[in-house]
């Protein structure tokens, strides 16, 4: 399965790249919050009575994509972790906790194009 995956992902990272070559210009905010949702999905983890889905999302963008959402980043990634956690919600996942949200520069990235690494992250229940 997770030969499909990475065929599925490159196709996916190429795709994008050629549509970012075509149709140059900023990232749009549903853009992001789009590609997160597939992430999400993508990196599920099926257990014997839940389905997990990451909890932590280390967002990568261009220099000019992460400046123009500087202003309202941390508003904006409160936003990306409520719609995880309400699209997780529909498809009966479980989210360990609050997703936290996270963004940096790559310069490898051009506007338009971005990256999305996630991971399960502990949580700590109150006591």
């Amino acid at each position: 399965m997770s030969f499909l995956r990475s065929i599925e992902e490159k196709l996916e990272t190429a795709y994008e790249r050629w549509i970012g070559k075509i149709f140059k210009g900023p990232l749009k905010p549903g853009e992001i919050a789009g590609k997160a949702i597939r992430v999400m999905i993508r990196n599920k983890k099926v257990s014997i009575n839940k389905i997990y889905v990451p909890n932590y999302y280390q967002i990568y963008l261009s220099k000019e994509d992460y400046l123009q959402i500087q202003p309202i980043m941390d508003s904006f990634g409160e936003e990306i972790s409520e719609i995880l956690v309400a699209n997780a919600a529909e498809r009966n996942f479980t989210i360990p906790g609050k997703p936290q949200v996270t963004f940096e520069i790559n310069s490898e990235l051009s506007q338009g194009q971005l990256k999305i690494d996630t991971k399960y992250v502990e949580t700590k229940s109150p006591s």
